[in-house]
């Protein structure tokens, strides 16, 4: 927390009153107006090119091919890629901010990161191209946090929050429809890897997180090839009864969780062929 906040804050002052705070709602609320704070100045003093709902902020520099970039995903992205699966999003606002180092932005971030989607303010913030492996993974860097906003809209429409649901959820449906439309464009066979618990969300942030996400995808893989594309919109409308996702699940695939993971191994893609996935970090 403390060392994603710009330069100049009293961080001392924050540590103060994190410590004398004496509940964990009170300690959320003081992390969350940091964030809240650090996310809302992130676009002071950025140039910013607005094209009917995108607003993309940009600040010295080249950013002209990157900028370009960002309109043909977005327009794809809301004229016939999203559409399928998500319903809300399509004329709501949307900010992208493109930086050279997105580390200066965000220090609390690793540094193969590319990209991030902050769930306080809606703000998606880029690296600029120069940082990225190809054109294509670029692309579909942008999808990536596209599909992040587009979930977190549908979700509040449901009266939800993305930070109810699991990490295998979110950055599964991510990673699985980033892949679907924008590569990669190399195929390897192999197996799905081997995870631990899925479910436990810290997995995600250790040294082999990589193989969480890609376990994760091939999850939401099987989920929509038993599901169509309409299984997130069942699966939330599920949920107004459940208040639960593996109750949801298995309501609308006919399958409980741990089926899911066991059946999802008996299919021929998962044994024989996973797409090569990506160097770069996106969460």
């Amino acid at each position: 927390l403390f060392n994603s906040i710009k330069d100049g804050e009293d961080l001392l002052d924050k540590k103060l009153a994190l410590i004398r705070s004496e509940s964990n709602e009170e300690k959320e609320e003081i992390i969350k107006d940091t964030f809240i704070q650090n996310s809302n100045n992130i676009t002071d003093g950025y140039n910013v090119i607005t094209e009917d709902n995108l607003n993309i902020y940009y600040g010295v520099g080249d950013y002209s091919e990157s900028i370009e970039i960002v309109k043909e995903v977005i327009s794809s992205a809301n004229n016939n890629k999203l559409e399928k699966y998500f319903s809300k999003f399509k004329n709501e606002e949307v900010n992208i901010v493109i930086v050279n180092d997105i580390n200066k932005i965000n220090s609390y971030i690793g540094n193969d990161t590319v990209a991030y989607f902050d769930q306080l303010t809606g703000n998606i913030v880029l690296q600029s191209l120069s940082k990225s492996n190809s054109l294509n993974e670029y692309k579909g860097v942008i999808f990536h946090e596209y599909v992040h906003y587009a979930l977190e809209l549908e979700l509040k429409d449901e009266s939800r929050s993305i930070t109810e649901f699991p990490k295998w959820f979110i950055e599964g449906l991510s990673t699985y429809l980033e892949v679907l439309y924008y590569g990669p464009e190399v195929n390897e066979f192999n197996i799905v890897p081997s995870v631990g618990d899925v479910k436990d969300d810290s997995n995600f942030n250790k040294g082999n997180a990589g193989n969480y996400y890609l376990y994760s995808r091939y999850l939401l893989k099987y989920m929509f090839e038993q599901g169509g594309d309409n299984f997130i919109i069942n699966l939330l409308g599920d949920m107004r009864n459940t208040d639960d996702i593996y109750k949801s699940i298995e309501n609308v695939l006919g399958e409980s969780f741990e089926e899911i993971k066991i059946n999802m191994l008996k299919i021929p893609w998962s044994r024989h062929y996973i797409d090569v996935t990506y160097g770069k970090v996106v969460i």
